[in-house]
């Protein structure tokens, strides 16, 4: 199977999963239930692999480093995208009634399993695969290529399964946002119909207008918006998943995630502190007699 088919059967399999043949639900119950056995597929596979491949694993290897300037810039986009889980946190929101206690378990636990197995998964993956100085090489492909038979079944298992749950959960992600959109143009376009309405001389609203307004084509158009386009890139090639990579982690995540929210919450304090001064000088205009104390209050 060519890198496209693989690419397009994969991407429809699990957009039909997640969305619907028709694109009509959104994190539905068969999306949920299939993303939790594939989590546990997964954690499954990754105890075999270590169970299977401690005997091949060479603890000597986990010493080796490369602590150089360009590894390291190369390495830290990278870093940064794995923090990328934050974007499904609105869709745990939902899915949880906006409960802050069930939401912040949710949140804690969700992310820490994700980092104890990811620190295992490093730990087994360069145990197992010789290091070599000249050119560096994927490990699952490695693995897959080279580990033996039990050890390339339970590779294939790990990596459908991590390719599903990813899927799942960026289409969950972006078919909220394009669902919010496409929203949001639909109010704007009948907002435009009722001008029309009152202005005949503009003429009736179009039968394509009308049609984009029906919730389903709506739905439908926001799913095949949330899968199309990643399967477009996908099929470019595997190389360019590593430069979306760098590029995601060296840029907008950085801005999104690390740059824009100290700056808000400076900005945030900041204006909070001009308030209290404000409430300062009214109370002191107020009661003169009673600044001092008010001021302990603040």
């Amino acid at each position: 199977v060519s890198h496209a088919v693989g690419c397009a059967l994969l991407s429809a399999l699990f957009h039909v999963i997640t969305f619907g043949l028709k694109g009509e639900q959104r994190a539905g119950t068969l999306a949920q239930n299939i993303n939790t056995v594939l989590s546990l597929g997964f954690a499954i596979g990754l105890a075999v692999l270590g169970s299977t491949g401690l005997s091949q694993c060479k603890v000597s290897r986990l010493a080796r480093a490369d602590w150089s300037l360009s590894k390291f810039r190369g390495s830290v986009p990278l870093l940064l995208q794995t923090l990328m889980f934050v974007q499904i946190v609105p869709s745990v929101c939902g899915l949880l009634d906006r409960d802050v206690a069930r939401i912040r378990t949710a949140v804690l636990l969700g992310s820490g399993i994700p980092l104890v197995v990811s620190l295992i998964w490093s730990a087994v993956g360069i145990a197992l695969v010789p290091f070599s100085a000249e050119a560096w090489e994927d490990p699952v492909q490695v693995l897959l290529r080279s580990g033996g038979g039990q050890i390339q079944r339970v590779m294939l298992l790990l990596s459908f399964t991590a390719i599903g749950t990813t899927l799942i959960g960026t289409y969950m992600i972006l078919g909220e946002f394009f669902d919010d959109v496409v929203d949001q143009s639909r109010v704007n376009s009948m907002a435009r119909n009722k001008a029309f309405g009152a202005h005949p001389s503009r003429g009736p609203p179009t039968s394509l207008s009308s049609r984009l307004s029906d919730p389903a084509v709506v739905r439908f158009g926001s799913a095949l918006l949330s899968s199309l386009p990643p399967l477009m890139l996908a099929c470019l090639g595997p190389r360019l998943y590593y430069i979306a990579l760098s590029f995601a982690g060296a840029y907008p995540l950085t801005v999104v995630f690390f740059i824009t929210p100290p700056l808000l919450l400076a900005m945030q304090r900041r204006g909070l502190k001009a308030e209290r001064r404000e409430e300062k000088s009214d109370l002191s205009r107020r009661r003169p007699g009673r600044v001092q104390a008010d001021s302990r209050i603040f």
